[in-house]
């Protein structure tokens, strides 16, 4: 794994204040999950899989129900409404945070996902990503 550059740490910081403030509230700050709430983020396929596909998951959001390794999660996680650099500084902290070792998004799949959840215009199920 490559260590993060002076701009992905900067993103990194960025994200990791957006993520307190707006996911661990349900995917809790250990990224755990919460039972029958959220479920987890840490070693999540859709966290660590493309990035262009978990950036058109947030920002259009998604509802269940959705496997994550033995449990099936029927809940709906809202659209997050953020600008590109924010977004971008998310899944930056996401796929760095709890051992992961993901490459991080550039800004071009960070776009590339907006565009698809803006043409998309409702939230996102398992069998549509």
């Amino acid at each position: 794994m490559r260590a993060l550059d002076a701009r992905e740490r900067e993103l990194y910081a960025a994200g990791a204040g957006h993520y307190a403030a707006i996911c661990a509230a349900c995917h809790q700050p250990s990224g755990l999950g919460a039972p029958g709430k959220a479920p987890p983020l840490l070693d999540s396929p859709y966290v660590l899989g493309p990035s262009e596909r978990l950036a058109a998951l947030i920002a259009a959001g998604m509802h269940g129900p959705v496997q994550i390794g033995n449990e099936t999660w029927n809940g709906e996680m809202p659209a997050w409404k953020a600008s590109d650099e924010e977004l971008h500084a998310l899944l930056v902290y996401l796929r760095r945070e709890w051992g992961h070792r993901a490459e991080p998004p550039t800004r071009d799949e960070v776009e590339r996902g907006r565009a698809r959840a803006a043409q998309r215009g409702r939230p996102w199920t398992a069998s549509d990503l």
